[in-house]
C-alpha cells in the first residue's frame, strides 16, 4: 500500500467516524406524560415506532439504549405504548402477526391510560396479537380503535 492509498484510508475511517459521532443519540427513558400536546407526543413515538397508519393520540414509556456508537453494536429497547387510531384501519396494525390464544399481562397499559380521559374508555375485551418468534405485543381494543402495543429487544 502507498503512502497516499494509505492517507486516503485514514481519512475515509475518520470521516465515517466524525459522521457516525454527529448523529444524535435517540437514548432515551421517557414517558409521554412530559409532552403537553397529542401532536408532540406523536413526532416523538415516530422515532421510536413504525406507524402504519395515522394516529389521533398516544401515551407510552420508552426505554432505549441506543448503542450505535462508535464502535457500534446493537441498540436494546423496550417500547409501551397505547395508541388511539381508526377502527377502520386496526387490520394494518396486526398484519404479519397471529392471534395470541394464551392472555398476557396488560397492566402497563392500563397504567398508561390517562385518568378522566373518555377518548381513552375501555368498554371491550382485547384481542392479542404477536410477531411470530419476537417480542412484540399488541392488544387490539377494536370498537374504541386502541391498541396497547409492547415492543422490547430482549432487555
Amino acid at each position: 500500500m502507498t503512502f497516499r492509498t494509505t492517507n486516503r484510508l485514514i481519512l475515509s475511517i475518520a470521516s465515517l467516524a466524525i459522521v457516525g459521532c454527529s448523529r444524535s443519540s435517540l437514548t432515551t427513558d421517557t414517558y409521554s406524560s412530559k409532552f403537553n400536546s397529542d401532536q408532540h407526543k406523536i413526532e416523538f413515538i415516530t422515532k421510536y415506532l413504525k406507524l402504519p397508519t395515522p394516529i389521533e393520540t398516544t401515551e407510552f414509556h420508552i426505554v432505549y439504549h441506543d448503542n450505535s456508537s462508535i464502535p457500534p453494536g446493537p441498540s436494546d429497547w423496550r417500547i409501551q405504548a397505547i395508541i388511539k387510531t381508526s377502527p377502520s384501519k386496526l387490520k394494518l396494525w396486526t398484519a404479519e402477526m397471529k392471534l395470541r390464544a394464551q392472555p398476557i399481562n396488560l397492566n402497563w397499559g392500563y397504567n398508561l391510560i390517562p385518568k378522566n380521559e373518555q377518548r381513552w374508555k375501555l368498554r371491550s375485551k382485547p384481542k392479542i396479537y404477536q410477531r411470530n418468534n419476537d417480542n412484540t405485543y399488541i392488544a387490539v381494543f377494536e370498537p374504541e380503535g386502541i391498541i396497547f402495543k409492547s415492543v422490547d429487544s430482549g432487555i
